[in-house]
């Protein structure tokens, strides 16, 4: 059955795997740092995103294979060049500032962001698997993200976990945990269909550095 519901990029909390009654995410103000660009100075950090410390403490977009500490969820503020604070859902792309990376510097970009440590994430797998059966084995697989430009139209994500093929016993960003039976718009999740969904969880690396 091909699926017909919306694209859903980006990760999407789901669940607390410590507390399963937690009825929203835990969340953190992040400071991002100055050119956090991923692959285009013309594309910024969007909802969905995996993020990455890097090593003046504040955070970027994580790339394939990159240890995943957050993710990211909207913006708190940021300095557009005329000179205006702004908060939205996404924070733009092209944007630098002066200063230290530190969330009292008022120039500086922060977001709001999950930390990933016991937490449970909805996020698309890119090709179909070849049958149910097949997929559910990829069940305690894990798998790198693949790293996407979001949209600074619809400010959606552009990440997504990676193909079907690609799940694998070794170590990766994402492990599977679980095939959901319907989608967010409660339509049947079919893995048989390119973009299903899978529920997972970050694999257990060090997320500080």
């Amino acid at each position: 059955m091909a699926q017909i519901h919306p694209r859903q990029p980006g990760l999407k909390w789901v669940r607390s795997r410590i507390d399963p009654g937690m009825p929203s995410p835990p969340m953190e103000k992040l400071v991002v740092a100055s050119g956090y660009y991923n692959s285009s100075a013309a594309y910024g950090l969007y909802p969905g995103d995996p993020l990455k410390r890097v090593n003046d403490g504040s955070f970027a977009a994580a790339g394939n294979g990159e240890a995943i500490s957050h993710v990211m969820v909207c913006a708190d503020h940021y300095l557009l060049s005329s000179g205006d604070v702004r908060t939205g859902g996404y924070l733009p792309g092209s944007l630098t500032y002066t200063g230290t990376a530190n969330k009292e510097n008022p120039l500086a970009s922060v977001i709001y962001a999950i930390p990933v440590n016991g937490q449970i994430f909805q996020a698309e797998v890119t090709t179909a698997a070849a049958t149910l059966a097949a997929a559910t084995a990829y069940i305690g697989e894990c798998v790198d993200v693949i790293a996407g430009n979001g949209s600074n139209t619809t400010g959606l994500s552009g990440y997504t976990a990676g193909a079907s093929a690609s799940f694998a016993a070794s170590t990766a960003q994402l492990q599977l945990i679980d095939i959901p039976r319907f989608d967010w718009f409660g339509r049947v999740n079919d893995p048989t269909a390119t973009y299903w969904l899978g529920e997972f969880v970050v694999y257990e690396q060090d997320t500080t550095t």
